[in-house]
């Protein structure tokens, strides 16, 4: 029998901290996962929805706080489905997102063993973010520009984030007064024109470029670029998306960054880590579990505008990027004429398409190197990579659970997980980088 029903209240104790900052409690043994609680906290629920092995339930009341609550000072938390981390002191966090990645390696991909080997907190918990996209919508019958509500698809109006660049929300701030004093309304789906405004910050430069997404033409191109210019001294471009289409209204539609000694030309539909400091520190991870000798050939997949393979192409004999996004291989072709490099190969095509013609063509990797979405690698990638035996495999991964299932396919096809460990991104919020070692098993 299931002890709970929804819309009862009950006392609880929570127990610790799920993945994606759920708190884990228990009514009768029966497991009920609240969002906003602690370790420690002793809360009043009320259960919202009934599975077959767990309930969900909201905050109604913190009776007892854990002293891992902190008060925060985020006036949009927790309306804001950004940060779901922030009622929680910064240790709190570090250890929830240990034990986060941890327990999902051993119950997604059963190493019962597996601990991290280090984990590497963030020196700066805010105003660390490099990009933020502000959403368009309508209140009151006035454009607004904000992010998404944590419990539906509205947009929650943001005057300052505390974890972005400061200049961001008084760009799109900008780009709300100009739309509304032009009688520019927000695209629903069905009708209007703005969709939103995408903010990017370069470190190295100190720069900002932003891009509006829009559903059709916008009037007074040039006046909203004005109107973001005059909100900020460091835009150095400003571009507008139209169905797929980009083309610049001012400036330049690229941004320059420097990391690991290299420079690295952006353009806005290329990804890049949203935080510089931390960046280098997981590339560093992924480059030291990679431990590349001078005639190693390197396979880095999903390279993005190739950041991990230029790195590895100051110690290795061949370095050979796949990027499905062209535009992305464009930006690391550039920048390794940039940076004089001339080890390092890029190609534009699925991994899972170009990976096993690579190898059936002799380019046989003694390290790959792994950086995929969030959905992680496809089993087609994963043969293709352990047809070929490389030495190491380095899986880089924002994801615990696709991490988990893609490491067990690894590992079922003769490796050995040989180092672990986290980078901490994305402070405040549920997420976290993981990197991977796997090492092929020796042959008895």
């Amino acid at each position: 029998m299931i002890p709970v029903s929804v819309g009862e209240e009950y006392v609880i104790c929570i127990e610790s901290v799920a993945a994606l900052g759920s708190g884990v409690g228990r009514v009768n043994g029966f497991t009920v996962f609240v969002p906003l609680t602690a370790g420690g906290d002793v809360v009043k629920v009320r259960i919202i929805r009934v599975r077959r092995s767990f309930a969900e339930a909201e905050l109604i009341e913190v009776i007892e706080p854990s002293p891992d609550r902190t008060e925060q000072e985020c006036p949009y938390f927790p309306r804001c489905g950004g940060c779901r981390l922030r009622h929680m002191n910064y240790g709190a966090q570090v250890e929830c997102k240990r034990m986060m990645v941890e327990d999902t390696m051993k119950r997604i991909g059963g190493f019962k063993d597996f601990v991290l080997d280090k984990f590497i907190p963030a020196p700066n918990t805010d105003h660390y973010r490099n990009k933020a996209v502000f959403r368009a919508s309508e209140r009151n019958g006035r454009v607004i520009f904000g992010f998404s509500s944590a419990k539906s698809r509205d947009i929650i109006p943001i005057g300052h984030c505390l974890i972005c660049d400061a200049d961001f929300a008084e760009i799109a701030a900008a780009a709300a007064d100009h739309a509304n004093k032009h009688g520019i309304r927000a695209y629903d789906g069905r009708k209007g024109t703005l969709k939103s405004v995408f903010v990017r910050s370069s470190r190295a430069s100190g720069k900002i470029a932003a891009v509006i997404s829009a559903a059709g033409k916008l009037p007074e191109e040039r006046g909203l670029a004005d109107a973001l210019i005059a909100a900020s001294g460091k835009i150095s471009g400003v571009m507008l998306e139209n169905n797929g289409k980009l083309h610049t209204v001012y400036g330049s539609e690229t941004l320059t960054e420097n990391i690991l000694g290299i420079r690295f030309d952006i353009s806005p539909e290329s990804f890049l880590q949203v935080n510089p400091g931390q960046t280098e520190q997981l590339y560093k991870t992924a480059l030291d579990f990679a431990d590349i000798g001078g005639n190693d050939t390197v396979m880095d997949l999903y390279c993005g505008i190739g950041t991990i393979s230029l790195a590895a192409a100051k110690n290795a004999g061949r370095v050979i990027g796949v990027e499905k996004n062209e535009r992305a291989v464009r930006d690391a072709r550039r920048n390794a004429e940039l940076n004089g490099i001339r080890n390092a190969e890029f190609f534009a095509a699925g991994a899972e398409d170009i990976v096993p013609e690579l190898i059936k063509s002799g380019a046989t990797p003694d390290v790959v190197i792994l950086d995929p979405p969030r959905s992680g690698s496809s089993e087609k990638t994963i043969d293709a990579i352990c047809s070929a035996q490389p030495g190491r495999i380095v899986y880089v991964s924002c994801d615990s659970a696709s991490l988990a299932r893609d490491v067990k396919r690894i590992a079922c096809r003769g490796y050995r997980i040989s180092r672990a460990a986290a980078v901490d991104m994305f402070p405040h919020t549920s997420h976290v980088e993981t990197v991977v070692r796997l090492s092929k098993c020796k042959r008895e």
